[in-house]
């Protein structure tokens, strides 16, 4: 932990002398417009004046951890920044005591190291982005259900639900979390009527916390979704990147035709229906090509997979193309491909040993839930929630390792 934290507050320290560098636009910009407005008692939108309309783009738990560090008017952004370092350092915490509980203390202290060290979630725990704060929370509601159970079997999946769901209402990627826990609720084992009680109990806590988000939505706004962009990203994102395939064209200029067009319908005059037509055209377009749909997903998983050309080189003032960037991008490769390679061999050895099997599916699940929900969209930075599991695996690499030398 005391690693992971001067690190990231050693890139803060960095960054933070221009403190642009520490916004991603346009995200970061309407959080911290958020939680401005909600530390001034403006209420939650990001709007710059009156009559300040209630935003429904942009969930709750993000800007509501950032609002007392703006609460003052002329507070700076490097402590909105280091919330993020904090939630950084403590998924690392989170990591090693679910890789100790899964793979055991060595493993668990290699993959603590691989995720202290890891260049994009350092990157990431010094932006004002949710990635950070995200991939806490769910490490944090995977801790809950994984660890020893206590005297009360209610509280653990009730706990977990909570955690997912303000995890959901942190990035709306989140909204099928709870869903897809049952290998975890699983873990701890028991009859299938005790691990579907456990489940059930998870997902009614779970759906608890989001439907609060969802009505507020529906009652400012008239529509009952946890968040608007889910119907802009998939119409022009998703749906973006499969016409743009089909007539061979850039995706960002389809993009900006189509943002023209629909700013020039009269049929789209409300949230509501702006919403509804952007998920319907959406839709059609996505299953009409599915085909293209899924090859242009496989392709944004190997995006993702890469190392982060963004955000880390704009905090380190080293430009993509310069010298610096390219050492950079360098550094990033040489880390992650020898944490991919050590995952491999961690997740190899789990399948083929009986005692770390089960440990396996459960390191499995957030990291298949993630790739699932990753989209024709995704980059480096939709990875940052799924470092915490691909480090525990690379931990459980090392171990195996390790284990095989000494016999050896």
């Amino acid at each position: 932990m005391l690693l992971a934290l001067v690190v990231r507050l050693g890139l803060l320290a960095f960054a933070s002398r221009d403190e642009a560098r520490l916004l991603s636009p346009p995200d970061s910009q309407e959080y911290v417009a958020i939680a401005r407005n909600v530390a001034a008692g403006h209420g939650f939108s990001a709007a710059a004046t009156a009559p300040f309309t209630p935003d429904i783009r942009r969930t709750p738990v993000y800007p509501a951890v950032l609002a007392p560090a703006l609460v003052w008017s002329g507070a700076g952004l490097r402590l909105a920044a280091l919330t993020n370092v904090v939630a950084g350092t403590l998924t690392v915490l989170a990591t090693f005591a679910i890789a100790c509980r899964l793979f055991g203390p060595a493993a668990a202290l290699a993959a603590a190291l691989v995720l202290a060290l890891d260049v994009s979630s350092v990157s990431f725990s010094v932006v004002i982005l949710t990635e950070t704060l995200f991939a806490a929370l769910v490490a944090l509601a995977v801790w809950v259900l994984v660890r020893p159970a206590g005297q009360d079997e209610t509280a653990t999946p009730i706990g977990a639900g909570v955690v997912l769901g303000a995890a959901a209402l942190c990035r709306p990627i989140g909204v099928a979390l709870g869903p897809a826990m049952l290998p975890l609720c699983a873990w701890t084992g028991g009859g299938r009527r005790q691990i579907l009680r456990r489940y059930l109990m998870l997902n009614v806590a779970f759906a608890a916390v989001v439907a609060l988000w969802v009505l507020r939505n529906w009652a400012v706004a008239g529509v009952p979704t946890i968040s608007s962009i889910a119907a802009v990203n998939l119409y022009f994102h998703r749906a973006v990147t499969v016409q743009a395939r089909l007539e061979g064209r850039d995706p960002d200029d389809v993009r900006h035709e189509w943002e023209r067009e629909f700013a020039g319908r009269s049929d789209v005059a409300n949230e509501e229906a702006r919403a509804a037509w952007l998920a319907a055209a959406g839709r059609r377009i996505i299953v009409a090509n599915l085909g293209i749909y899924l090859r242009a997903a496989v392709d944004g998983l190997g995006r993702m997979a890469r190392p982060d050309s963004d955000e880390g080189p704009r905090l380190l003032d080293a430009a993509p193309g310069t010298p610096a960037g390219a050492r950079l991008l360098r550094i990033g490769w040489a880390q992650l491909l020898a944490v991919y390679a050590l995952a491999v061999v961690g997740l190899t050895a789990s399948v083929a040993g009986r005692g770390v099997r089960r440990a396996a599916l459960v390191v499995a699940t957030p990291l298949l839930y993630f790739a699932a929900m990753a989209g024709p969209e995704a980059y480096p930075r939709f990875r940052v929630p799924m470092m915490p599991y691909v480090a525990m695996l690379a931990g459980a690499g090392w171990r195996a390792m390790r284990t095989g030398l000494t016999r050896a």
